[in-house]
């Protein structure tokens, strides 16, 4: 889905991954950031897949002044 079809007028910045949860974070001069996510020993988790994907506050990126990133997929081992 198009962020523009959502009200964000960011053309070419799509939603990947279902916005289920939402964590913040601040990027540093570079505007890397990074994130860690406890995952609890649940042996049911074990094989379970899951989808994350970075928007980003840009004023100068677009006249939304949002920008999205590819989607991650990963599995929990």
């Amino acid at each position: 889905i198009e962020l523009t079809t959502v009200g964000i007028n960011s053309p070419r910045c799509h939603v990947l991954a279902s916005p289920d949860a939402l964590l913040t974070g601040l990027v540093d001069p570079l505007g890397c950031s990074s994130r860690s996510i406890p995952v609890p020993f649940t042996p049911s988790l074990r094989g379970t897949e899951h989808f994350c994907q970075w928007y980003v506050l840009d004023a100068a990126a677009n006249p939304g002044g949002f920008v999205a990133s590819n989607a991650l997929t990963f599995t929990v081992q």
